[in-house]
């Protein structure tokens, strides 16, 4: 199978012994984690200068109020009012803060990247 959308494959695991391959693919993983972020922020960005275009920019799309002008100059791309985010539990706190997120497995990266029976 080809490389994933917006993406290449996992490259470098042909030649590279069992237990180098385990930096080698976090180092993938993450590079393509952080290039997902990349992304997101930038269609946000983009969106946020067609709504400059069309005048509605600091209008929260949820409820229709402005947007505190402190939350645009701190995230001008911010396309809710900080309720709105709230109620869509996007800015809800962690239940609990000092609890890591969960990683995916080794295998479910290796599944979602196509490189089984490749090295």
């Amino acid at each position: 199978m080809g490389p994933p959308p917006g993406g290449a494959a996992f490259t470098g695991l042909v030649g590279v012994s069992g237990e180098d391959q385990a930096p080698v693919l976090h180092d993938q993983f993450i590079e393509f984690h952080l290039k997902r972020l990349d992304y997101q922020k930038l269609k946000l960005i983009d969106a946020a200068l067609d709504r400059l275009t069309t005048g509605d920019f600091g209008l929260c799309v949820q409820c229709g109020e402005m947007i505190a002008p402190k939350r645009l100059a701190a995230i001008p791309w911010a396309d809710c009012c900080v309720t709105c985010q709230e109620q869509a539990g996007l800015l809800s706190a962690p239940a609990d803060p000092g609890r890591r997120a969960a990683w995916p497995s080794a295998s479910a990266v290796f599944d979602a990247f196509h490189v089984r029976g490749t090295a």
